[in-house]
C-alpha cells in the first residue's frame, strides 16, 4: 500500500531517500481499537501458520540433504547394490571380480604412459634411451589394513592406480574477453556435479590460447576438480564435476582434470568423489590457513573402493534415480518457501486495505 506512495516520494539518486517532512505527510487508514486488535489477532494466527509451514518445509530440506549423503555413503560400501548381487549369485549369473578390472587397468596405465613418453621422445627429434622403460613410475598401492571390509567382488584401489591427473595453466587474467574459448574455473563447478555457465561467472580468452595450448582443453564428460577455496562450505575444496555434452573450455590454474585409465569408471568416481568417504579425506587436509589448498599428489594414496565393472553401471543407475527425485523434491520446497513469502505480504497488503477481517 505504502510502497508505491513512497517510490513516488523518494530523492532521485543511488540511494532512495524520503525524507522526515515528506514522510510525516503519507496517509494511511486508521482502524478503531476493536478492529485493530482483531486485525493483529488474525495476521498473528496466519503468520503462525505461515511459520509451521516454512520450519517443516526447511526440516524436509534437512532430511533430504542427509539422504542424499546416505546415498552416497551406500552406494560406495556397497549397500545399494546388496539385492542385485544377492539376484545375480541366486541366478548363478558369474560376475567378473573387481581385482581382474585393477589387473587390465594397470596394464593399460604403462601402455599409455609409455605410448606419453615416446611422444615426448619424438616431438622433441629425440631416439628413446634402452632403458626408458624401467624408468616407469609404479603407482602407489593403498594401505587398505585400516579401511573397511568391501563386498565380495569389489577391492581398493588408489587413485594413483586408476587415474592421471593433469593440473590447470596459469592463464593471464589480463587477457579476458568477452567472447573466444571459455576459462574453465573454481566458479563453474556447481555443488550438484555440473559444470554451469552465466553471464556472471564467464570468462573467455581469445583463441590463440588455445591452439597454443592445446592440452589444456577441455572437452565432455571429463571429471574437473577444484583445488582451492576460502572455505569447505558446501563441499568447495575437492567439489568434482562432470562436464556437459559439447563442452569446450580451457583448463585454468587451482583445478584438475581428473582421467581414468577406463573412461567408463566416470560416473562412478563422480559418486566416489561426491561421497562421505572422499569429502572426510578432504576435510583431514585442512591446512589452518584462510585459503583452503590441496594439490594432486596428495590424491595418489587415496584409496577406492572399486566394484566390478557391471555393478558400476548398476551403482550409477540407481544413484542417478534416487538423485533425480531428491533434485525434484527440493525444487518443489524452494518454490513452496518462495510462495510463502509472497502469502505473508498478501496478508500484509490485506491488512492495511482493510480486507483481511
Amino acid at each position: 500500500m505504502f510502497k508505491p506512495i513512497l517510490e513516488k516520494l523518494a530523492s532521485a539518486t543511488t540511494i532512495s531517500i524520503v525524507n522526515k517532512s515528506k514522510f510525516s505527510e503519507v496517509p494511511f487508514l486508521v482502524p478503531s481499537h476493536d478492529s485493530q486488535r482483531r486485525i493483529v489477532e488474525k495476521i498473528e494466527e496466519l503468520f503462525s501458520d505461515l511459520d509451521a509451514g516454512v520450519a517443516a518445509l526447511k526440516r524436509a530440506q534437512a532430511n533430504l540433504k542427509r539422504y542424499r549423503a546416505a546415498v552416497l555413503k551406500a552406494a560406495v560400501e556397497g549397500r545399494l547394490t546388496e539385492q542385485w548381487r544377492a539376484e545375480r549369485k541366486a541366478k548363478a549369473i558369474a560376475i567378473e571380480p573387481a581385482v581382474k578390472l585393477l589387473e587390465r587397468i594397470l596394464a593399460e596405465r604403462r601402455k599409455k604412459w609409455e605410448a606419453a613418453q615416446l611422444k615426448k621422445y619424438a616431438d622433441a627429434g629425440k631416439a628413446p634411451p634402452k632403458d626408458w622403460k624401467g624408468k616407469y613410475p609404479e603407482p602407489t598401492v593403498p594401505d587398505s589394513s585400516d579401511m573397511n571390509e568391501l563386498p565380495e567382488g569389489w577391492c581398493w584401489a588408489s587413485l594413483d592406480q586408476i587415474a592421471f591427473f593433469q593440473n590447470g595453466r596459469a592463464f593471464p587474467s589480463a587477457e579476458y574477453t568477452d567472447a573466444g574459448i571459455k576459462l574453465l574455473r573454481p566458479g563453474n563447478l556447481y555443488v550438484d556435479g555440473t559444470v554451469g555457465w552465466t553471464e556472471r561467472n564467464t570468462k573467455c580468452l581469445p583463441e590463440r590460447w588455445l591452439r597454443e595450448f592445446p592440452d589444456y582443453l577441455v572437452g565432455e564428460d571429463e571429471l574437473v576438480m577444484n583445488l582451492t577455496a576460502q572455505s569447505l562450505k558446501d563441499e568447495f575444496l575437492g567439489r568434482t564435476c562432470l562436464t556437459s555434452t559439447a563442452e569446450r573450455c580451457l583448463l585454468n590454474q587451482r583445478l584438475a582434470r581428473i582421467l581414468p585409465v577406463d573412461a567408463a569408471m566416470r560416473r562412478f568416481l563422480l559418486i566416489m568423489f561426491k561421497s562421505k568417504l572422499f569429502r572426510n579425506f578432504v576435510n583431514g587436509l585442512n591446512t589452518g590457513s584462510l585459503i583452503q589448498h590441496m594439490f594432486t599428489s596428495q590424491l595418489d594414496g587415496f584409496g577406492s573402493p572399486l566394484p566390478p565393472t557391471e555393478e558400476q553401471a548398476e551403482i550409477v543407475a540407481q544413484v542417478e534415480a534416487k538423485l533425480s527425485n531428491i533434485a525434484q523434491a527440493e525444487t518443489e520446497i524452494k518454490r513452496s518457501l518462495e510462495r510463502t513469502a509472497r502469502l505473508r505480504q498478501a496478508i500484509l497488503k490485506r491488512a492495511f486495505e482493510g480486507r483481511l477481517v
